[in-house]
């Protein structure tokens, strides 16, 4: 259904003066329905003669003798417009903005979550698991969980259990699988299994491990991957039998691992994974290859130096700079087919007279079949590559600020940048998205986008996704 908005009615333009021009409305703005059915009367007095100027064709105007009649032609158009209505009198000029709305797209689904406390979408974009709170006035005020599982197929929503906070204390929906299977934080300490049909459970430690956090699955939901225990260790299950995943031999600068290693993501089929070092909060960005075996994600470019470095006093230290690639907790750094992995290329260097280090951050992209680092140049500014697709189109974040959800859209193949994720929705969907929205991801077959907005407080943010109808 399209949405009109109701326009308060207000006075604007010149005030009336005996010696000069003027011009009033009781209305500066007006908003219009796409049908081109609607019609808003304005009222207008002037001190002499007034004429109107749209300044688009699709505003139509009827002007009487203290009344001018707004009306539009039918916008067939998913993407709303605006124009102005100059009025003149004599010298004096009044301005109304005209507003209209897109019509109502049939080729896609859009949600904008914003009672939701967390959601994820599933890898092919089948299903979105969220959680909302609310609290139950029945005891006492005690928050409880309502978990959600949206088929984005139909758009339907269904409530698969409740839980009281004081059982699970929800922060995060980790991943949610193809097949319905939420996997939601809890405490930021365990991972909890929620199902439709089935009985929630906490994902159970193996081998002296605990505290087992999933990161995300494996399309067909045989394989999942996460990380237990601090120091951290990387972990990878296979139909529900689980294995550590092998460590590297130092941390991001090449020293001894103390705060050990967390897995963020994994290719369309799990045999390919990625994650991070979490030592001295470097974020030194690892993959483990179909065998197993665990690499530096742009080894091509990596480089660790051992230098001098003076402190405030003038005594000199030993430190060790590094040129690598870096990640944060995003879960879709790796396109499906595992070739590209999405991050940010970090360049340490000593400042002039080595008492600090400078840090060059850009977006950059590692191809793992020709074992090579593309650093984008060009967007300086920005964040890291955020997800990147079998086909090559790359999300960029067009911010370096930790709480950055604005992408753009960037060919590998070619270096060209496409535009904006809102872009990318109105030519793939048809749907005109508000500017303020991100997108984050491109679930697998490109019937779907997921992504986010933060919310007005800053405290935690907000989810979206369109869905091929």
């Amino acid at each position: 259904m399209s949405l009109v908005l109701v326009a308060v009615g207000l006075l604007a333009g010149c005030t009336k003066n005996a010696t000069s021009d003027w011009v009033e409305v009781d209305r500066f703005m007006v908003s219009l329905a796409a049908d081109g059915t609607q019609e808003v009367v304005i009222n207008v007095e002037a001190s002499t003669k007034w004429t109107t100027s749209p300044t688009a064709t699709w505003v139509k105007v009827a002007e009487s003798e203290n009344t001018l009649t707004v009306t539009a032609e039918e916008n067939e158009s998913v993407a709303g417009r605006e124009a102005e209505i100059i009025i003149t009198a004599g010298s004096a000029q009044a301005t109304v903005k005209v507003l209209q709305v897109g019509r109502e797209s049939n080729r896609a689904w859009y949600r904008f979550m914003t009672e939701m406390q967390g959601a994820n979408i599933s890898p092919s974009g089948k299903y979105v698991g969220a959680y909302a709170a609310r609290v139950d006035e029945s005891t006492g005020g005690q928050i409880e969980w309502d978990v959600y599982l949206i088929d984005l197929e139909t758009n339907e929503q269904t409530l698969l259990n409740t839980f009281p906070q004081s059982l699970y204390d929800f922060n995060d929906v980790r991943a949610v699988t193809d097949q319905g299977i939420i996997l939601l934080d809890s405490k930021m300490i365990y991972t909890v299994v929620v199902e439709e049909n089935e009985a929630d459970y906490i994902v159970p430690g193996f081998d002296g491990l605990d505290g087992i956090r999933i990161t995300a699955t494996s399309t067909d939901g045989s394989v999942w991957v996460g990380y237990g225990d601090y120091p951290y260790v990387p972990l990878k299950y296979v139909n529900g039998v689980p294995e550590r995943l092998e460590m590297p031999e130092t941390n991001f600068r090449g020293q001894a691992l103390e705060g050990g290693v967390l897995t963020r993501g994994c290719s369309a089929d799990g045999s390919m994974i990625y994650g991070s070092t979490m030592d001295n909060l470097d974020y030194g960005m690892l993959y483990w290859d179909k065998e197993g075996h665990v690499h530096w994600v742009g080894e091509d470019i990596r480089e660790v130096e051992e230098v001098e470095l003076f402190d405030s006093n003038g005594t000199p230290y030993t430190d060790y700079i590094v040129t690598g690639m870096q990640v944060e907790a995003d879960p879709y750094n790796m396109s499906p087919n595992g070739r590209y992995i999405g991050g940010i290329y970090c360049q340490e260097v000593p400042n002039a007279d080595n008492t600090d280090v400078e840090i060059n951050q850009l977006a950059a992209v590692y191809d793992t079949v020709e074992g090579k680092t593309t650093v984008f140049t060009d967007y300086l500014g920005y964040g890291g590559i955020t997800a990147v697709t079998d086909d090559g189109l790359a999300l960029i974040a067009t911010s370096m600020l930790s709480l950055y959800c604005q992408t753009e859209v960037i060919d590998l193949n070619t270096g060209e940048n496409l535009g904006s994720g809102i872009d990318y929705v109105m030519d793939k969907f048809g749907l005109m998205l508000p500017s303020s929205h991100g997108l984050t991801y491109l679930p697998i077959g490109g019937k779907a986008a997921f992504g986010e907005e933060a919310a007005p407080s800053g405290a935690l943010m907000w989810y979206w996704y369109v869905a091929a109808k």
